[in-house]
């Protein structure tokens, strides 16, 4: 029943840890962007409404770790990446 706040002051992903049972963690991913999704299942995600451009793609997952891949947005044209994440 508590509530903490806390304001993150930069990017990166923060484990919290559970004090009474150790194997209870969860993970806090901040971004600096407000283009960002979270995927299904599967894997797969959206981000809608991304201008035209070049970004590079971060993905990250808890036991897969970490990949950025680059990928070119065009108008009117939609774009499609795969990404695999090797286990570590």
């Amino acid at each position: 029943g508590e509530v903490r706040t806390k304001k993150f002051e930069s990017a990166g992903v923060f484990r919290q840890l559970c004090h009474l049972h150790s194997e209870m963690a969860a993970f806090i991913v901040v971004v600096d962007t407000k283009y960002f999704a979270i995927s299904d299942k599967k894997g797969a995600f959206k981000i809608p409404a991304l201008p035209p451009g070049q970004y590079t793609l971060g993905v990250w997952h808890e036991k897969l770790g970490a990949k950025d891949v680059s990928v070119k947005i065009e108008a009117g044209k939609p774009a499609t990446v795969e990404i695999k994440l090797d286990k570590k």
